[in-house]
């Protein structure tokens, strides 16, 4: 006898591969930017930013019908080992150096030939099915790797 009822989503094997399957496929890749580009200089914040996505609100129909809800977080490692997290944002006026907590942001002591940042983006999720809720394995994007040197500014005195 068919009832028309869903079926549950008992959180098998199948269903958190499916629904991870689907997630991996249907979320975005947020694109990093670094400030300055190319040439960073020593002691001056280099700012590492994305433009942030939005919590995700996915309908899935397979392997059972339900809803995916899945929200990004960001890790931005320096090539020194130094790590710090959030979307970051891109220059605006207000000075590093003195709100430190206002970007991402890491400054260089030396210069460096090639200095790099990478951004692993992290989905964690649930998923909604027949009023059950399941955790989602956490789905790790391939990391993005930004390169750039690091330059040392020397001044110059001159007369007028």
């Amino acid at each position: 006898i068919c009832t028309g009822a869903v079926p549950s989503p008992v959180p098998t094997q199948q269903v958190v591969e499916g629904v991870s399957e689907y997630e991996r496929t249907h979320v975005p890749v947020p694109a990093p930017v670094v400030q300055p580009a190319e040439v960073a200089i020593v002691n001056i914040p280099v700012l590492a930013s994305v433009t942030p996505v939005p919590q995700q609100l996915m309908q899935v129909l397979l392997p059972v019908p339900g809803e995916l809800v899945a929200t990004p977080s960001y890790k931005w490692t320096f090539d020194d080992g130094t790590s710090l997290s959030g979307p970051g944002l891109a220059y605006d006026g207000t000075d590093p150096r003195t709100d430190p907590a206002h970007y991402v942001s890491h400054n260089y002591s030396a210069a460096q030939l090639t200095a790099s940042v990478t951004l692993t983006v992290t989905w964690n999720a649930t998923f909604t099915a027949a009023g059950q809720t399941i955790t989602i394995p956490p789905l790790v994007m391939p990391s993005i790797t930004t390169t750039f040197s690091v330059h040392e500014a020397r001044s110059v005195l001159v007369s007028s």
